[in-house]
């Protein structure tokens, strides 16, 4: 896939994700917040004004069918977009940081409800991303100590989103049996 981003709006006021990887945040906080989610146009709802080319599109598109299809597969096979192994921990530190930030922008921005009645899994969840998300990646130094934290990290986001993500359905489905 190509690398996606969106540059400021045209009056400079909004910004948009910088990177892919806060883009996939975006779209797995909006997929577990909404089941009201079209794999061509997800991204309409989310940002303003915003102008694609046909092959910005497919890519899009292709992103929230390969994370749809991850996140309700029974392989546990999602992952975070994030920078390859080999790049160095600091800038993978940087992009989980971003993907959370996405996530949390994708959660609220869909209209997560604060009243939902959430586990204390999935509470613990949300406060964990909303600190990952102000990780600084500055005083890091590449070690084994630091490379298995950040593993960790990763592995409990990817983990923890499908708890939320079938969580979250599960309260979407009671609350429209409700009414």
């Amino acid at each position: 896939m190509s690398s996606l981003y969106f540059p400021l709006s045209e009056s400079g006021t909004k910004s948009y994700p910088s990177s892919t990887t806060n883009l996939h945040g975006v779209l797995c906080g909006s997929l577990c917040s909404s089941s009201q989610n079209d794999h061509t146009t997800w991204y309409e709802n989310l940002f303003e004004n915003i102008n694609l080319n046909k092959n910005e599109i497919i890519d899009l598109a292709a992103l929230f069918d390969q994370t749809t299809k991850e996140l309700n597969g029974l392989n546990f096979d999602f992952q975070l977009e994030l920078p390859r192994d080999n790049s160095p921990l600091s800038s993978r530190i940087s992009a989980v940081s971003e993907w959370c930030q996405g996530f949390i922008f994708g959660l609220t921005s869909k209209g997560l409800n604060v009243s939902a009645e959430l586990s204390v899994d999935c509470q613990e969840y949300i406060e964990d991303v909303i600190k990952i998300s102000q990780i600084s990646y500055k005083s890091m130094e590449d070690n084994n100590s630091n490379e298995t934290n950040f593993e960790e990290i990763v592995e409990n986001l990817r983990i923890g989103i499908f708890l939320l993500y079938d969580e979250l359905a599960v309260y979407r489905v009671k609350n429209s049996e409700s009414r």
